[in-house]
């Protein structure tokens, strides 16, 4: 917390909050403060003022309440701030051999499929991002504020190796109607 009291001496206080989250600044003279949250990691302030100051955030996407005018004896509450953290998407792509629709035994990831996501977070900025599966399949895609979010599989690679297996299966039918 920063600020100028009615006398115009400068403040700079931190306090931590306790396991609840709670926090208070106590003995303060009169005066304009500013409150600032400090954002962990993985962590992004949510939304401010979309309801009753009692259970709303009042925090802007810089962290910060300004202008908080303190008179004397009266205890001020209600300065909150909503934190949301940092999602991902991910898991893996693999050959489905012999196209159940299952991963079985066997059947092992496919490198380098492009995985691409976008979606609108919760202030209606639009997002979208790709990665590449790792050597064993595997992707995780970060994701922020996502509210609405479509996760696209750009598959050339698996309908191509899906083509060559029907193309491979055609040649082994044919091969034994000859026989």
């Amino acid at each position: 917390m920063t600020g100028i009291t009615s006398s115009g001496s400068a403040i700079d206080r931190s306090v931590f909050t306790d396991a609840n989250g709670k926090y208070s600044f106590t003995q303060l003279l009169p005066g304009t403060y500013n409150l600032s949250f400090e954002k962990p990691t993985n962590y992004e302030y949510t939304l401010s003022n979309v309801g009753t100051d009692d259970l709303d955030s009042d925090v802007g996407t810089d962290g910060i309440v300004s202008g908080i005018m303190v008179s004397s004896g009266i205890d001020l509450t209600g300065f909150d701030v909503g934190m949301i953290t940092r999602s991902s998407i991910g898991n893996f792509v693999w050959e489905d051999v012999n196209g159940d629709g299952r991963q079985n035994a066997g059947e092992a990831g496919l490198s380098g499929i492009k995985v691409a996501i976008d979606g609108t977070d919760i202030f209606g900025t639009s997002y979208s991002d790709d990665v590449f599966t790792n050597n064993d399949g595997n992707y995780t895609l970060p994701i922020y504020y996502q509210e609405r979010t479509d996760l696209l599989f750009l598959r050339q690679r698996i309908l191509n190796f899906l083509h060559q297996i029907k193309v491979m299966t055609q040649v082994i039918q044919m091969r034994s109607m000859e026989s």
